[in-house]
């Protein structure tokens, strides 16, 4: 079966943390994820610990020179929910921002770079102390995005 998640797993099996990203990348790709943003937060100080991103080095540069992660939606919902959650433009939006807010402003930004829908996907380990998320992204519109989303639950 294409992209199943049982052949992401046996593709990881013994990986090292490049070669499980370019894997990981390349399944979601596939799906229709063209931005694959992911992270491992301390739950305990909340300290970004690793993010792995496929989004253009001009973006990552002006998100940290702008200091966006201090507000990013993504992040706040990733660390205060164990809910997945859709972003859109143009349908339906679970995505929590303040109007005219600098997250709203680093939102509008982002498309530009062709972030349009996306779904975030925190996972939160119960025995431990570490949050990891996924950010998955893509330039779809609402319906097309939704489709998608539906088609590979």
């Amino acid at each position: 079966m294409k992209n199943s998640l049982a052949d992401l797993m046996t593709n990881l099996d013994g990986c090292n943390q490049e070669s499980a990203w370019e894997h990981s990348q390349k399944f979601f790709g596939e799906l229709g994820f063209h931005i694959v943003n992911y992270g491992i937060i301390d739950k305990t100080h909340f300290d970004l610990l690793g993010f792995h991103t496929n989004m253009c080095e001009d973006w990552m540069s002006h998100y940290m020179e702008c200091e966006y992660g201090k507000n990013d939606p993504w992040v706040h919902h990733v660390i205060s929910s164990e809910k997945s959650i859709l972003f859109s433009r143009d349908g339906p939006c679970e995505l929590v921002f303040d109007e005219n807010s600098i997250a709203e402003k680093m939102i509008n930004e982002a498309k530009d770079y062709g972030l349009n829908t996306s779904i975030c996907v925190p996972i939160h380990n119960k025995f431990g102390h570490l949050i990891t998320g996924f950010n998955l992204a893509s330039s779809m519109d609402h319906a097309e995005f939704r489709s998608m989303l539906d088609e590979n639950l």
